[in-house]
Formats: C-alpha cells, sequence, structure tokens
C-alpha cells in the first residue's frame, strides 16, 4: 500500500512541475507589459541591451524578448531581468548568468551596504516556460505576482 501512495505522490508530483514550467503562449510585449506596468520608476530605470551585455555576458538578439530595469541610483541592489528564452538549450545559460550576477552584486556590497546585501540574499531567479524573471528588490513579490499574472 505504501508502494502505491509513494507512485502516486510521483506522479503528482512529476505533473505539477510540468504545469508550473509550461508556456502561457502569451507573447513577450504581452509579459513584459504586465511586468512593466508594476514597475517603481522611482527606483529602476530602463537599462538598454549594452547593459544586458556588461551586467549578464547576454546578447538580447540571441533571445526573443529581453526587458532589463536597473536601479536609478549607484548606491542600490535593485534590478529586474525578464528574459524569454528563444530555445529551452538557453534556459541554463541565462538562469547561471543571472545567479552569477547576484554573486557578483553580493560580493561588492558585502559588508558595505547591509540592506543592500539583504536585497541581493532574496534575490529570486523565476523560471516559467521559456520565460526567466531576476528580481532583487524591496518590491519582489509585487513583480513575481505580476509575471505569474501576466501568463
Amino acid at each position: 500500500m505504501a508502494k502505491y501512495l509513494l507512485i502516486a505522490a510521483m506522479v503528482l508530483f512529476v505533473l505539477f512541475m510540468f504545469l508550473q514550467n509550461r508556456d502561457s503562449g502569451k507573447s513577450f510585449s504581452e509579459v513584459a507589459a504586465t511586468v512593466e506596468a508594476s514597475i517603481n520608476e522611482e527606483s529602476l530605470q530602463q537599462a538598454d541591451d549594452q547593459t544586458l551585455k556588461k551586467y549578464f555576458g547576454l546578447n538580447a538578439a540571441d533571445y526573443d524578448g529581453v526587458l532589463l530595469y536597473e536601479a536609478t541610483y549607484n548606491m542600490s541592489a535593485e534590478e529586474l531581468l525578464l528574459i524569454c528564452v528563444s530555445d529551452d538549450s538557453q534556459l541554463t545559460e541565462v538562469e547561471d548568468a543571472m545567479n552569477q550576477r547576484v554573486e557578483d552584486r553580493k560580493n561588492d556590497f558585502a559588508g558595505y551596504l547591509p540592506e543592500q546585501e539583504k536585497l541581493l540574499e532574496d534575490a529570486v531567479v523565476l523560471t516559467r516556460g521559456s520565460y526567466v524573471l531576476l528580481v532583487v528588490s524591496a518590491d519582489s513579490e509585487t513583480y513575481q505576482r505580476e509575471f505569474r499574472r501576466a501568463l
């Protein structure tokens, strides 16, 4: 009996994971517009493709869509990056670049600005289908909720 319950639990887990990572079918512009509408422009400003290359080592032309916001002032660790990959094989590369950026920024703020260091400790990399979202912000929950809602 326990064996069957374990098998059923595993099947439910796999189904849950599959449903969590499915693509919504919405275009990048629709998803980006929803996320962008929630952005606090006092703390974040839109950045360009060169900034993406400089900070993350990624080329915007390689993806179906990129939305990058950076802090409005130098002493803030806040960032938001949304990428829609062209191919699932790019997911690991994008996630790794995001995680590396967070680690690099932790080193920048270590022992210097504890509140910014805390934001980096709480950074979120969230993957849903072909979309990957990085959020480093006190408003992280809002951005994550809007991202999920957009899909």
